[in-house]
């Protein structure tokens, strides 16, 4: 990967991703994670297209009605199929953006979008 950085923090175009048609993990404040590809940066935003982000729901098993087990079951979800309709681009504020990765093309998150990309309504 290659990365640029940034040495006047004012800067309009502050690029510290590098290609901007890879697939990207995009770790935020309160605990999400988006990905998507990076359609732009500025000092202030990143903006992402493709965007999709990860549901962690906690599963417990009850066997006689007592908690044995709770594991983390995890679920990739496309942003524009939420309730509310909103489009597959999203503008965060850079200080509330934690670290950036940038994912293999291997990486089961990947295959998990390609998968939900062919079945697009």
């Amino acid at each position: 990967m290659m990365a640029i950085f940034c040495i006047d923090a004012y800067s309009q175009n502050c690029s510290l991703t590098g290609n901007k048609d890879q697939w990207k993990a995009v770790f935020v404040t309160n605990g999400q994670v988006y990905f998507g590809k990076i359609a732009s940066e500025t000092s202030k935003t990143v903006v992402l297209r493709s965007v999709y982000y990860l549901q962690v729901q906690q599963v417990s098993t009850q066997p006689g009605g007592k908690t044995v087990s709770s594991q983390s079951q995890y679920n990739i979800l496309r942003l524009e199929d939420a309730i509310y309709r909103p489009t597959s681009e999203i503008r965060i504020n850079r200080d509330q953006v934690l670290f950036i990765e940038s994912l293999q093309s291997n990486s089961d998150v990947i295959k998990t979008i390609q998968k939900l990309s062919s079945v697009k309504k």
